[in-house]
């Protein structure tokens, strides 16, 4: 699990820059630099772009405190 924190609602995080939403799919991609970053519906978070899942850390959890912010 990547972060401590509840997952958000779909419709916030497309709310963040660069994040285009898809309520057909139940998933929210949002581009960060040469990195995509996916939040499905379900739960799971894909990142394309990173040598590990140390690198994917940073961009996910920066993404999902950005939509805390805004709630």
């Amino acid at each position: 699990m990547l972060s401590a924190y509840p997952p958000p609602h779909l419709k916030e995080l497309a709310e963040t820059p660069d994040a285009r939403y898809s309520e057909s799919f139940g998933v929210v991609r949002v581009r960060s630099g040469k990195r995509e970053v996916n939040f499905f519906a379900s739960g799971k978070v894909t990142i394309r772009e990173v040598n590990d899942i140390y690198e994917g850390k940073r961009p996910v959890n920066s993404i999902l405190a950005m939509s805390l912010k805004k709630r």
